[in-house]
């Protein structure tokens, strides 16, 4: 039976890492497990949470003392989660050397990955109920001639449309978590480079003619 995964599994790291240590590996597994990367997003979910727990000294201290990490990002505000959302992103773009910082919206480019990841959890959450129609049309189909038999397959069926059940649920949260993020950017402008050489050409042209 395979071991439970934790956080310091989900980057990668050993639980004596440091702030620093798990601010890098961060950095390497958000490149991985983002999805212009071909990423799965139930990875990159987790280890966004991963990150804002064990960036955090008290609710890393939590953590470590057993307290379950979804207890701990509840009763840490949604507000907070929203905005930890955000700035995950924000930190993974503005860390890409191939990023074009002077003619590229910031707040855009944002924006635009929390639809992303919208979109695919849209997709990903039609996959588990189209699971969960599978799963159940399979289990009304299996007789219980033999009982302990059928049991065997019944058992399997059911925790597998528990699980899709739950993702469901779990994804559902994070497509809100998105809707908030956005909103959350609302009143966020960043100034390029090609909007500041628009302005001189206008003002330019007032002048000589153009």
């Amino acid at each position: 039976m395979m071991e439970k995964r934790t956080l310091y599994d989900y980057l990668e790291i050993g639980k004596d890492a440091n702030h620093e240590s798990i601010k890098k590996a961060f950095r390497k597994k958000a490149k991985q497990t983002h999805h212009d990367k071909g990423g799965n997003q139930e990875e990159f979910r987790a280890m966004i949470m991963a990150y804002n727990i064990l960036s955090d000294e008290e609710k890393r201290k939590r953590y470590d003392q057993g307290e379950n990490p979804d207890v701990i990002c509840s009763n840490n505000g949604h507000e907070q989660q929203v905005r930890g959302f955000v700035l995950s992103i924000f930190n993974l773009l503005i860390d890409q050397n191939n990023f074009d910082l002077l003619h590229n919206d910031l707040f855009e480019i944002i924006r635009q990955n929390i639809r992303l990841n919208k979109q695919t959890d849209f997709t990903e959450q039609g996959k588990h109920r189209d699971n969960i129609k599978r799963y159940e049309n399979i289990l009304k189909r299996i007789k219980k001639t033999d009982k302990d038999k059928s049991e065997l397959f019944t058992n399997i069926l059911t925790d597998k449309i528990s699980y899709s059940n739950g993702m469901v649920v779990q994804i559902g949260q994070h497509i809100k978590l998105c809707d908030d993020a956005l909103e959350y950017l609302n009143g966020c402008e960043y100034e390029t480079d090609s909007v500041q050489r628009m302005m001189f050409f206008q003002s330019t042209s007032t002048t000589t003619g153009w």
